[in-house]
């Protein structure tokens, strides 16, 4: 799929939700208006308008879109072989993401997987209180984080 037409496939569901997906609308409005195709990207649909992924070069991670578990599942097989630096996206996508990574049987013991999680400020116009997520990065040897990732999978989420 072409950069235009993922772009006007996955903006507008994007958009709904714009403070949680401001990296990846950003990175495709400056696609879109770069006068040089961008020969290092990846491109993922993975269903539905807003579901998708994508790698704007090597040294740079894979951003993950509205997408669900099934769908993370599936990304993180695709991408085993692949050289990324690590993973961005909403929580619970990228944790999601980096336990299926982790599993996976090809992925070499001593590797280092890069998680960061990153949440966003949400404001509820008329309310008295406003809820934050807030993100960690984490770097880890994968025999780390396979003990890790359970333990944050069930820490509670902040009020």
């Amino acid at each position: 799929m072409e950069v235009r037409d993922f772009a006007q496939f996955h903006t507008p569901a994007l958009q709904r939700d714009e403070a949680r997906y401001n990296r990846m609308l950003g990175y495709l409005a400056r696609l879109l208006n770069s006068a040089q195709p961008n020969p290092h990207l990846r491109l993922w649909t993975l269903g539905a308008s807003g579901q998708c992924a994508m790698q704007t070069s090597p040294r740079n991670p894979i951003i993950l879109g509205e997408l669900d578990e099934g769908q993370c599942r599936a990304l993180a097989e695709e991408t085993v072989g692949l050289d990324y630096q690590g993973v961005l996206g909403a929580d619970p996508t990228v944790f999601w993401f980096v336990r299926r990574a982790i599993e996976h049987p090809s992925l070499p013991g001593g590797a280092t997987v890069a998680l960061r999680p990153f949440g966003c400020q949400r404001f509820e116009f008329g309310q008295q209180r406003a809820r934050g997520e807030l993100g960690a990065f984490i770097n880890f040897g994968t025999q780390v984080l396979r003990r890790l990732l359970p333990l944050l999978l069930r820490a509670p989420k902040p009020q």
